[in-house]
């Protein structure tokens, strides 16, 4: 869980805030992240689409960095 009142968090830039807004749990956002890479992957294996395929393989990349981003600065 994090502690969105310790100094550590303050810390933290004002993009990585943002981004955490409403998450203070890993688990939602790891469910996210497979959710994401999921879709992606079906979207590409059963009809490729344009936008679709590489928006959702982007996001589950960015959130798997966020999710590693968190755990590295030890937030949990």
């Amino acid at each position: 869980m994090i502690d969105k009142a310790s100094s550590t968090w303050r810390k933290q830039p004002r993009w990585y805030q943002w981004a955490m807004t409403g998450l203070s749990k890993r688990k939602p956002l790891a469910q996210v992240d497979y959710i994401a890479l999921t879709a992606g992957i079906l979207s590409w294996v059963i009809k490729p689409d344009m936008f679709a395929t590489p928006a959702l393989l982007l996001m589950a990349y960015l959130i798997s960095k966020l999710i590693d981003r968190t755990d590295r600065q030890k937030l949990w």
